[in-house]
C-alpha cells in the first residue's frame, strides 16, 4: 500500500478531517460550513418569497437528517426557529393585505349599493315620466 504524495497529508487532528460531509474530530462532528450556509441561503430564498411554505419544510427535514449525525442541537433548533418566524411574519403580513383588500372591498360594495340606489331612483322617474306620457 502506497500513499499518493500529493493527495495524502499529516495534520493535527485538532483541526478536524473533512469526510463524509462533516469535520470530525477526536471526540465530536461539525457540519461543514458549506452545508450551513446553503441551508441559510435557502432560509433567505424563502423569506423573499422564492421558495414556498412546504418545500422550505422538505428541505429542512432533508438538512436535518443530514445535520442530526453532527453535534448540532443548538443550530438546528436555531434554523428551525428561523423558518418559523419568517412563516409568522409572512402569513401577518398576508392577513394585513386581506383584511386590507376586504376593507377595500366592502368601500366598494357600498359605492356600487350607492350608484344602484341612484340608477333605480333615476329609473324610477324615468318610468312615471313615460306612464303620464302614455
Amino acid at each position: 500500500l502506497e500513499l499518493h504524495k500529493e493527495k495524502s497529508r499529516i495534520i493535527p487532528l485538532s483541526r478536524g478531517i473533512d469526510f463524509v460531509g462533516f469535520r470530525n474530530f477526536y471526540y465530536f462532528r461539525l457540519l461543514r460550513k458549506r452545508n450551513v450556509k446553503n441551508i441559510l441561503a435557502k432560509i433567505k430564498e424563502y423569506s423573499n418569497g422564492n421558495i414556498s411554505y412546504y418545500k422550505i419544510l422538505e428541505i429542512y427535514q432533508g438538512w436535518n437528517a443530514y445535520a442530526k449525525w453532527a453535534n448540532s442541537y443548538r443550530l438546528r433548533k436555531n434554523i428551525l426557529n428561523q423558518i418559523t418566524l419568517i412563516n409568522h411574519f409572512l402569513l401577518a403580513i398576508k392577513i394585513k393585505n386581506e383584511a386590507i383588500n376586504l376593507q377595500n372591498r366592502k368601500v366598494y360594495k357600498y359605492m356600487l349599493v350607492k350608484t344602484n340606489i341612484k340608477c333605480d331612483k333615476m329609473l324610477n322617474k324615468q318610468i312615471k315620466k313615460w306612464k303620464k306620457v302614455l
